[in-house]
Formats: C-alpha cells, sequence, structure tokens
C-alpha cells in the first residue's frame, strides 16, 4: 500500500533526524555507564546494529551488521564488568565493560570457540571471529585511538584515567581472545562484523 510505504518513509527520516541531532548534542560530553550511546564506525560512517536475523555462525545469537543510518537496534549502553564500577559512572578508558543492547538484554558478543570461513582480508590477521548479539556478554577493554603523534585526552576523573567523550575513536579490545574489533570497509556490506587476530 502506497500510503504505507510513504509512512514507512518518513518514520526512516525522522528517526534519521533524531539520531543527527543525538549525536550532535552528545558531541564532547563524557559518556556514563548505562547512557544511550551508537557505535559508529569511523571509515565507513556506519553504526553498528543488532538486525532481527539469525547470526551466521552462532545460531544462538542475532545478526550484527554495519548500516548507514542507525536504527533502533544501534543503540547500545556500556555495561560495567565488574561491581566496582554502576551506572551513572564515568566510563575511563581501560575500562572493562560490556557493550548492551538498550532494548532487550543482549550484549555485544564474540563467538570465540567457531572460526568463519571467511579468509582474512589481510595477511597479519590470523583468525577471523563472528561479532553478533547475545544473551551471553563479552568483555571489552575501552581503549582510546590516536595518532603516534597526538597527545593523551584530557583527563576529566578525578583518578589517573581519562574519561570518554561522545564523538571520540575507540576501539574495544577482547581480552580472552587478545584481539580487537574490526571491520575492513572494503568488505561486501552484506559481510557479518567481525573480529581480527
Amino acid at each position: 500500500d502506497v500510503d504505507h510505504l510513504r509512512m514507512s518513509a518518513a518514520q526512516v527520516l525522522e528517526e534519521r533526524k533524531n539520531n543527527d541531532t543525538e549525536e550532535l548534542r552528545n558531541q564532547g560530553l563524557v559518556v556514563n555507564y548505562g547512557t544511550e550511546i551508537m557505535l559508529r564506525h569511523e571509515s565507513s560512517g556506519k553504526y553498528l546494529t543488532s538486525l532481527r536475523s539469525r547470526a551466521e555462525v552462532d545460531d544462538q545469537a542475532m545478526r550484527c551488521s554495519l548500516v548507514a543510518h542507525g536504527t533502533e537496534g544501534s543503540w547500545l549502553k556500556f555495561a560495567p564488568a565488574y561491581k566496582s564500577k554502576r551506572d551513572g559512572e564515568r566510563v575511563l578508558f581501560r575500562d572493562v565493560a560490556f557493550l548492551a543492547a538498550t532494548s532487550g538484554m543482549n550484549y555485544v558478543h564474540v563467538t570465540s570457540d567457531h572460526e568463519m570461513k571467511v579468509p582474512p582480508l589481510h595477511m597479519y590477521v590470523q583468525r577471523t571471529l563472528e561479532v553478533n548479539m547475545s544473551q551471553e556478554p563479552t568483555r571489552f577493554t575501552v581503549a582510546y585511538v590516536r595518532q603516534s603523534n597526538e597527545a593523551e585526552p584530557d583527563v576529566v576523573s578525578s583518578g589517573p584515567q581519562a574519561a570518554i567523550r561522545g564523538g571520540e575513536c575507540l576501539t574495544f579490545f577482547h581480552r580472552e581472545d587478545q584481539s580487537y574489533l574490526a571491520f575492513d570497509s572494503v568488505v561486501d556490506p552484506t559481510h557479518p562484523v567481525f573480529i581480527e587476530m
């Protein structure tokens, strides 16, 4: 029905406008545990998003992909991995955290026990693992990405570590597998998000 398509298109445009407004509003603000965020891939400008289909490797998990404009499946929040932190506290560099979906009880998860049948994209990559959304959380260490000539970020906490701010470029280190969350933008956009080791 044409009216339904027009309504859907209008809703998509409204969602994009709201996401852009929210991104601008949060630019430079300190990120706290429990605060809703979207993760944008720096190279492609796409957002990490949970889809409503099963993951390719782990059939107990939901598929993740990078999409051009964030959707309701793109909203995440930092959840502390240990009881020493709680919602409302600042997320600091080198913190160990979960990335939780704001809707439901799913987390960004790395399926470590099954390698993907995808050839590594670079010669330094040893193996490729699927990133998906699961009820089983994966712990990540929050790390700051900077060029070698850039200074450390400003310290805004009372401790020796700096709090992360909206709009900063971060990477996520998977402690158990000693690997970084990565996505190569030259890959077919239908290809799942994965971890490179």
